[in-house]
């Protein structure tokens, strides 16, 4: 069996057309430019926030932190606006609507915190926050800032 092969003239080859036209060639080039670049800003900035919320939690350390950034629901650091509860003449501070109505509700005594030094039970719109020193984000509820203290040396836990 011998096959011939036909090589193809340089009319012949003119001759052959593209798929595309090139203004089509064009505008493909274009959609696929903007759609590459859309994609890169949709996973990119968060990624830069990401970054940015890490290394500001790393600023927190060993500080008490303003009440207005943490969620008492979940105990945890937020860095969006996040809504006051006023219950019963305390402000609590809750990151989303479900949040708001656990406070509300107290569910699971949600209100309160255990102190991890003294083990009390307290109130979280009357205790000193602060970043949970084992766990970044997340916060602990203390009675004092000395009961803060006395905690991170009684564990012998290393401050970054």
């Amino acid at each position: 069996m011998n096959k011939q092969i036909k090589k193809l003239s340089r009319k012949d080859k003119e001759k052959v057309k593209s798929l595309w036209s090139k203004s089509e060639k064009r505008v493909l080039i274009i959609v696929a430019s903007v759609l590459f670049f859309a994609l890169l800003a949709y996973y990119g900035i968060p990624a830069i926030k990401y970054q940015r919320n890490q290394d500001s939690l790393n600023e927190l350390y060993n500080q008490e932190l303003a009440v207005n950034k943490v969620c008492m629901v979940g105990d945890e650091i937020k860095f969006k606006v996040i809504r006051p509860v006023k219950i019963e003449g305390k402000t609590y501070w809750a990151c989303c609507s479900k949040c708001e109505a656990k406070l509300n509700n107290n569910l699971n005594d949600i209100r309160n915190a255990i102190d991890p030094f003294s083990k009390e039970i307290i109130n979280k719109a009357d205790a000193v926050v602060v970043q949970n020193p084992t766990k970044k984000g997340r916060v602990l509820f203390f009675k004092t800032y000395n009961n803060y203290d006395k905690y991170i040396a009684e564990n012998n836990i290393e401050q970054p």
